[in-house]
């Protein structure tokens, strides 16, 4: 098997390609679901050393996604649910992946793993490309909802995900991802929001939408929010209205990813 980074003649870095000439390429999560199983705590969050002991099954089982997808497959994966949960779970394991490439860092920007490439549905992607992929559905929330490695992104799923429950699963991880004190902060003392990246993205899309449906002008972020959420972290959100909000990313870089990935590995 050989699993690594190989550098071209031109010392550029070849997307990450795994070879296991055993694979049958039929598409299934199964080495995922024992992966999951073993290396996700109850928060959500990535056990180095249970991730580093199944490796193998990790490289099995990014071997048959880098055969198969909604592209290099399509007959294997017809209906959008199914697709969105074959994205959601390739995210998931490439991006375990990549920290076991890399080393778990302790420091650096989200985007510098976010875009190294790696094989996946029959061609070079990223995290970052697949999170592409996953903003041209009809929901603005499945980009948000999807997995990630850190205390910005929303939390490793315990197993598999699946087509048939990944529309209310969406909904439910949206919701779980700003009740997370970690994952969204929220400061009283100063009255203040750190939003992750990934939602601050949309922010401006989901002021204009909440303007054009309740024909309201002036709404910030947590207003614009409101409406798409419930539970604890409606409540939550309620409790901070009127707040300002940033972005997490522009605070200060090196404590809040130290912690980010302290907490999160």
């Amino acid at each position: 098997m050989l699993a690594g980074l190989l550098c071209a003649c031109d010392g550029t870095i070849e997307p990450i390609y795994i070879s296991r000439p055993d694979i049958e390429p039929k598409i299934r999560y199964s080495d995922l679901a024992s992966v999951l199983k073993g290396v996700v705590n109850s928060d959500g969050l990535l056990i180095p050393d249970a991730l580093r002991e199944r490796s193998d099954l990790l490289d099995r089982q990014l071997a048959l996604l880098q055969e198969v997808g909604p592209s290099a497959t399509p007959n294997q994966i017809p209906k959008e649910e199914d697709r969105i949960a074959y994205w959601y779970n390739a995210r998931a394991a490439w991006a375990m992946k990549l920290s076991l490439v890399y080393g778990f860092p302790k420091r650096f920007s989200p985007d510098s793993l976010a875009g190294k490439q790696f094989m996946l549905d029959g061609k070079a992607m990223s995290l970052a490309e697949i999170d592409e992929v996953l903003a041209e559905f009809d929901d603005w929330r499945i980009p948000i909802a999807a997995p990630g490695i850190t205390l910005s992104r929303a939390r490793l799923p315990e197993e598999p995900f699946e087509g048939t429950s990944i529309r209310e699963q969406v909904n439910e991880r949206l919701n779980e991802f700003i009740h997370d004190r970690r994952r969204f902060v929220i400061d009283v003392q100063r009255k203040h929001i750190l939003v992750p990246p990934v939602l601050w993205a949309l922010r401006e899309d989901l002021i204009s939408l909440h303007e054009q449906t309740y024909g309201a002008k002036g709404a910030n972020f947590t207003t614009a929010l409101l409406p798409h959420i419930q539970g604890g972290a409606m409540r939550r959100l309620q409790d901070a209205v009127g707040y300002s909000a940033s972005c997490a990313r522009r605070q200060a870089l090196g404590a809040f990813l130290i912690e980010d990935w302290r907490i999160g590995l």
